[in-house]
């Protein structure tokens, strides 16, 4: 965008002076369709801006090579808004197209846009938000459609929500819909920039799912490229890219600073779900981003998840989130119930911990959906729970070393517990101890050779159909 437009709207006749760019300026009544695009500046109009429209459909350029439905700035402490019901933008002959365009580089401005549904012969949000104090806030209830199409500038593949935030800019941007893409579905970004601290903030919120397809580059689900200081993405859905699902960007720029994601589903036709370019066009794993990644846990009304634990799952956005590898127990959020049978996606849950709760683990890329059949419990029972002692062996030439550790498992047998387990070492000698939660055991480093007796009460809290309750059992340590 550049600061020397002058342009005056007198009426609905537009006068242009400008030094390169045409702006087309109209007059709107509130609430009418238009087929040009809405054009809202404030340094044009000396102020704050308000525009309140029908359906935008644009097939016509703005500019010698660009089309856009919505093309809004902001500067100097003044807001540009603007309502529309739908915006279609379909302009083949454009090098570039945009459903909603917001640029923000002047002091402390903001572009608050709202509308239905985005379809774009590209891209469907783009937001370049390049200074502090700049704000962007983009609603769309419905659904983006980004497309592709051929060009004589070449193939153009368009990207659902584009986000380059720099210099402590922000942009939120909300979808209450899907997300669908010839690219990328969302790409955040600081584009240029070669410093870590001069990036910006965007969240970003899809209610549904991010669907990138092409045939033509590489299909991003997520694309963090850059180094974009704060990035929180959610994605209450499945986000599926046909080459990739989620990526991070270390090749070209820094790191992802502190980018977040949670989301529901990552899937990918590549079998690639969260990757790192190393090349300019070769992708490794993430592994270290992926563990991060907060999968939402999707539940009936009649499940409560827990942690391996027993305490609730954290919750982030409004939804039950586990990482990677984390142990998910399945309970009943009411009392005089408990599991009979529980499910996911459908599928009968097998496993059951120790502590007798159904349980699943979280998989790199997420895609649990909780049920259960419920049994309705008219007195507790008593808790069946049962202890037999083992032997451990450990070598005093290790022990001579440093300490050793081993699990509760290695030591006692438990069966038929109902409840979360916890323990305590009630007596034995002083260099045993035992984690009260985990049940870890370690053996300090100087115990002499010999047999030991190490007695443990072991306690199963009890759930909704069982009492709690502690036994006793005895161990032998053999120090060898």
């Amino acid at each position: 965008m550049k600061q020397n437009l002058k342009i005056k709207c007198l009426k609905g006749l537009s006068v242009v002076v400008a030094t390169f760019l045409m702006f087309p300026c109209v007059s709107f009544a509130d609430g009418e369709d238009v087929n040009t695009m809405v054009r809202a500046f404030t340094y044009d109009e000396g102020g704050n801006v308000t525009k309140n429209v029908g359906n935008v459909k644009v097939t016509k350029k703005y500019s010698d090579i660009s089309a856009a439905g919505i093309l809004a700035e902001s500067e100097s402490n003044r807001t540009a808004k603007v309502t529309a019901k739908n915006v279609d933008v379909n302009v083949p002959s454009a090098d570039y197209q945009t459903g909603v365009e917001v640029w923000s580089g002047g002091s402390a401005g903001t572009v608050n846009i709202t509308t239905n549904n985005i379809k774009s012969g590209e891209h469907g949000i783009w937001a370049d938000i390049l200074d502090i104090g700049n704000k962007a806030i983009v609603t769309v209830n419905g659904n983006i459609e980004a497309g592709a199409y051929d060009t004589d500038y070449g193939y153009r593949l368009g990207r659902g929500i584009i986000a380059n935030v720099r210099n402590g800019g922000i942009a939120n941007v909300t979808v209450n819909g899907n997300v669908n893409a010839k690219d990328k579905g969302i790409w955040v970004s600081a584009v240029g920039d070669t410093d870590p601290s001069t990036g910006g903030t965007a969240n970003i919120k899809v209610y549904g799912d991010v669907i990138a397809e092409s045939t033509h580059e590489a299909a991003l689900g997520i694309d963090f490229s850059g180094h974009t200081d704060k990035a929180d993405v959610l994605v209450t859905g499945v986000v599926s890219g046909e080459d990739g699902g989620v990526n991070t960007d270390n090749y070209r720029y820094y790191s992802t600073g502190e980018s977040k994601l949670t989301v529901w589903k990552i899937a990918s036709a590549s079998g690639k779900l969260v990757t790192k370019r190393v090349g300019s066009t070769q992708y490794g794993t993430d592994d270290e981003f992926a563990k991060k990644i907060n999968y939402i846990i999707k539940h009936d009304n009649n499940v409560l998840p827990r942690k391996a634990n027993g305490s609730e799952l954290d919750i982030k956005h409004g939804y039950h989130v586990a990482k990677e590898g984390d142990k998910v127990l399945v309970d009943t959020a009411f009392d005089g119930i408990y599991a009979k049978k529980a499910y996911n996606n459908g599928v009968p849950i097998k496993t059951i911990d120790e502590s007798g709760y159904f349980y699943v683990t979280v998989k790199r890329g997420g895609g649990i959906f909780l049920t259960i059949e419920t049994e309705a419990v008219t007195q507790k029972l008593e808790n069946p729970i049962k202890l037999k002692g083992k032997t451990v062996k450990v070598k005093a030439a290790a022990l001579s070393k440093k300490a050793q550790t081993t699990t509760i498992t290695k030591a006692i047998k438990i069966t038929n517990a109902q409840g979360i387990l916890s323990y305590k070492k009630k007596k034995g000698v002083k260099k045993v101890s035992i984690d009260k939660t985990t049940g870890k055991i370690t053996i300090k480093k100087g115990l002499k050779k010999g047999k030991y007796k190490i007695v443990v009460d072991v306690t199963a809290a009890g759930n909704r159909k069982y009492k709690p309750a502690t036994k006793s059992v005895t161990f032998t340590l053999n120090v060898k």
